[in-house]
């Protein structure tokens, strides 16, 4: 199989589907940005470890959640996609 070029999507090769959220910055990010606070006020640094299955499902949320911001773009009749095009997530809204 031909390596895709810098320009083209990656994709998963079982789906077809697009990956939007590359999986070595999520395992930097779990792997050394995560702690938590014992109850005697100790700071733990943990180690987590994203599994395939998860990160299959945090890019099929990435992947709805842009195409809900088109579709809301569109509804506008507007071609630039603005921060107000993206849905609420669990009731998570971004203040300015």
């Amino acid at each position: 199989m031909p390596k895709a070029d810098r320009h083209e999507l990656r994709r998963d090769e079982k789906t077809g589907l697009p990956i939007f959220i590359i999986v070595n910055q999520i395992k930097k990010f779990c792997h050394n940005e995560v702690q938590e606070q014992t109850e005697e006020g100790d700071i733990l640094d943990l180690k987590l470890r994203p599994t395939q299955k998860f990160m299959d499902r945090i890019n099929k949320v990435v992947m709805d959640l842009i195409e809900e911001s088109i579709a809301n773009a569109r509804q506008k009749d507007r071609m630039d996609l603005l921060p107000d095009d993206v849905p609420s997530l669990n009731g998570y809204e971004e203040s300015d």
